[in-house]
């Protein structure tokens, strides 16, 4: 909105003084200065002082840099934390700090610390713990505090903090003090006053806080294993292991259902627990395992919460084809019964190739002998042999054996360990549900393990893709590599199989799928302008497209169409520049083409000049919406008459360029004091500067400035009349071009029309007014220059009468 102002401008003599700027200046010490306890509503704790602003010329001054607390509880527990102090621009009013003993006060905002929000940010990780142990000691805690103070130089020629410079311990290996013996003996140039209230106030402050009462932690907890979307043999037992902190306990579950629940081990729950025992899954299905944790013992705790960890999918497929299982059994050989918890399966076990199998350890007992047999029946001891291993061959008709271990009680002799039972490896696969015909696929199989062991071979079957051969799987695009890149040449669903084999030549197995899809290119616009408004450049930029890497795209066939919206004040005013300079507008969907300062017609459909562009800079005149469309067509490499064809709409909202607001100030009186140029004996005359204030709402510069002025020649104001009417029948005066000197009159001097100060020479004493016209000015980074007119530029108007 425009603003009307009258300025008048009155020659006269005044007079002029000097005004000096004073500041006050901060410095530690005074009465008061004292640490002290506080707490909140919730019984938290926090330490809390005061600085007393004193200003001061002295070239020596002195300030705290750091507390160092000592926290002890009543049996004598302690730990002492160094507390940095945050400088704070000083001046002389006095200033207080809170310093809460953890992140959970509730109490005033903390401040005046150097890199953290408590006391116990202050506290190396491995301390924490145990400084939470002493601050919330039921007895509470006893505190003695020593403040850091370090000397500091005064530069009277500066203001606020820059004012001071700390003396370095280079400069004085005694510049710092952190006792009050230390004070005494360094600081002897400072007065006995301040050593002594120092002394007094900021040295062995002693007292004593009640317990900082705790909150509990929120409790998170992390499942590790199994690893999700493992697949494993029916019969497999897998490790069922997390972590937690912030736990009392920690519950497994196992398909939605208890499991067992295991508590923190630790003297403080905020320390993290591990949870971890076995299960042995058993049948063909998908197997969810979570864990849960809570921070109190039951539910109805005060503050309890409890934390639920991510689900673990196990997938549990049948042994494959022409294999079998081992049954492990571990015997008493007093009692011819099993030992409890002590049974193994070894599922997978192909026919025809030879199974060794050596006796697992048993705590207190000794190993005697083994037995294999066929039959589910446990056998007699007096069928044990003294190997302590047994080799067996499973077959068609032989699909399961068991193999018998006999131990004997004696706990004064430790188990020998004996080597590892080699069980199965476990294959794990992990690769894109969804991906691009034509583009590189991972197909990773670098997370299959061996628990016993390590994996020596990957197998692995990719139907569908470049150059399988289906009667030869093991000579793919992946070979015998745990993981690699290959591509599918068409869209479809694919299934990917994986065999994995020990050191001990044990297999695993694993399957997945993942989906091709049609590789259209997928179309990016990208649009920015450094003000989206009319008349300025807005550039919508595709070159981020992408497509398959076998189906690049072909530019030259990308299409265009911009088109206004209907009902947004949008309209067909508008043209582009290309990338390589060139410029066309468009009038009536037609396209004319920029030359030499002239436009002339081509004949072409606008939309059809901007084929194969990459990026386009766009303009124009009305503000609204404009619809950008781009189609994007691909080629495959292997055969060019393969194309894929995608298309995305944007829509660009151009807003309304704002005009400036013309604004103008100057002195409302000067005096004539400059000398006749031609006669020094003559009247001197004056010199009124104007200054142009004008703004623009919307942040552009202010360009081209028309400056005019009035005299009152015949003083009509001081008649009576109104301002419009004593200078309506003036002569306006413009800004003077000639080079010839002033000797009399008025005269309106300007340097330019960018000038954006004007000023009034004059010999005659009176009343003066001004006026201004203002454009925006428009730089050449921000537009397409030929697509602008000069009824482009806004404007705006301002005069004083």
């Amino acid at each position: 909105m425009k603003k009307n102002i009258s300025i008048f401008l009155i020659l006269v003599i005044l007079l002029s003084g000097l005004i000096y700027p004073c500041f006050n200046l901060y410095a530690d010490g005074g009465d008061g200065t004292v640490l002290i306890p506080i707490s909140d509503s919730q019984k938290h704790q926090a330490l809390q002082w005061t600085v007393q602003g004193i200003s001061s010329t002295a070239p020596k001054q002195a300030f705290v840099i750091a507390w160092n607390i000592r926290f002890e509880t009543p049996d004598g527990k302690h730990v002492t934390v160094n507390v940095p102090r945050a400088m704070t621009s000083w001046d002389s009013q006095p200033r207080t700090y809170t310093y809460p003993l953890t992140d959970e006060w509730k109490g005033t905002a903390a401040s005046g610390m150097l890199g953290g929000n408590s006391v116990e940010d202050f506290v190396t990780d491995e301390y924490k713990a145990y400084y939470r142990k002493i601050i919330e000691d039921p007895g509470g805690c006893d505190i003695t505090a020593n403040a850091e103070i370090q000397k500091y130089w005064y530069d009277k020629t500066k203001t606020g903090r820059a004012a001071y410079t700390p003396i370095s311990t280079a400069e004085d290996p005694y510049s710092i003090a952190a006792s009050a013996e230390e004070l005494l003996d360094y600081f002897k140039e400072y007065t006995s006053s301040y050593l002594s209230n120092t002394t007094s106030q900021y040295f062995n402050i002693r007292f004593h806080i009640p317990q900082n009462k705790p909150e509990l932690p929120k409790p998170a907890v992390k499942l590790i294993l199994p690893i999700d979307g493992s697949t494993v043999l029916q019969g497999t037992t897998v490790v069922f292991k997390g972590t937690g902190t912030g736990i009392h306990h920690i519950s497994g579950f196992v398909n939605g259902q208890f499991l067992d629940e295991q508590g923190n081990p630790n003297d403080s729950i905020r320390e993290e627990m591990t949870y971890q025992t076995t299960v042995t899954l058993d049948e063909v299905r998908d197997y969810k395992f979570q864990i849960k944790g809570r921070n109190t013992p039951d539910s109805t705790g005060q503050g309890s919460q409890l934390a639920d960890s991510a689900i673990h999918t196990v997938h549990v497929i049948k042994p494959p084809p022409d294999s079998g299982t081992i049954y492990i059994r571990c015997l008493n050989i007093d009692t011819n019964t099993e030992i409890p918890d002590t049974s193994q399966i070894i599922p997978g076990v192909p026919f025809g190739k030879p199974k060794t199998v050596t006796y697992p350890p048993v705590s207190a007992y000794k190993i005697q002998g083994s037995y294999q047999t066929f039959s589910t029946v446990i056998p007699d001891k007096s069928k044990m042999e003294t190997a302590a291993s047994q080799t067996v061959t499973l077959s068609s008709t032989n699909k399961n054996a068991y193999i018998y271990f006999w131990y004997k009680s004696d706990p004064t002799i430790p188990p020998k360990p004996p080597p590892k039972i080699n069980y199965d490896p476990i294959a794990i696969i992990s690769n894109p549900p969804v991906a691009y015909a034509g583009d590189d696929v991972l197909i990773d199989g670098s997370r299959s393990y061996d628990e016993d062991g390590y994996i020596e071979h990957y197998y692995w079957d990719l139907p569908g893709t470049y150059g399988y051969d289906p009667y030869n799987t093991y000579e793919n695009s992946l070979g015998d590599n745990e993981k690699g890149t290959t591509w599918y040449p068409g869209a479809g669903i694919y299934d990917i199989d994986l065999e994995v084999v020990d050191d001990g030549n044990c297999f695993g197995y694993a399957g997945s799928s993942i989906q091709i899809i049609e590789p259209k290119p997928e179309v990016v616009i990208d649009i920015s302008a450094g003000k989206m408004k009319e008349n300025r450049k807005i550039t919508i930029d595709t070159s981020k497209s992408k497509s398959a890497a076998r189906f690049p795209i072909d530019w030259n066939l990308t299409a265009w169409s911009i088109q206004p919206v209907n009902g947004t004040g949008a309209t067909g005013d508008y043209g582009v520049r290309l990338s390589n300079g060139t410029v066309y507008k468009n009038v009536n969907g037609k396209a004319q083409l920029y030359n030499n300062g002239l436009w002339t017609n081509t004949g072409l459909d606008f939309n059809s000049v901007l084929k194969g562009q990459k990026t386009v800079y766009f303009q124009a005149r009305d503000s609204g919406q404009y619809k950008i469309t781009v189609s994007m067509t691909n080629t495959f490499a292997f055969n060019s008459a393969v194309h894929y064809l995608n298309t995305l709409d944007r829509i660009i909202t151009v807003v309304e360029d704002l005009a400036p607001v013309a604004d103008f100030s100057g002195s409302e009186s000067n005096i004539r004091e400059f000398e006749n140029p031609v006669d020094k004996t003559l009247q001197k005359y004056g010199i009124i500067p104007v200054i142009c204030t004008s703004t623009s709402p919307d942040g552009d510069p202010i360009g081209k400035r028309i400056w005019s002025a009035r005299y009152d020649s015949d003083n009509d104001m001081a008649q009576g009349a109104v301002v419009s009417a004593a200078f309506a029948d003036e002569t306006t005066i413009y800004p003077h071009s000639g080079a010839d000197p002033f000797i009399s009159g008025v005269r309106l001097v300007v340097d330019g029309e960018y000038d954006s100060i004007a000023e009034i020479w004059s010999y005659e004493v009176g009343k003066y007014t001004e006026a201004l016209q203002v454009y925006e000015d428009i730089p050449d980074s921000e537009t397409v220059k030929e697509l602008l007119l000069p009824g482009d530029y806004k404007s705006d108007y301002l005069k004083g009468w």
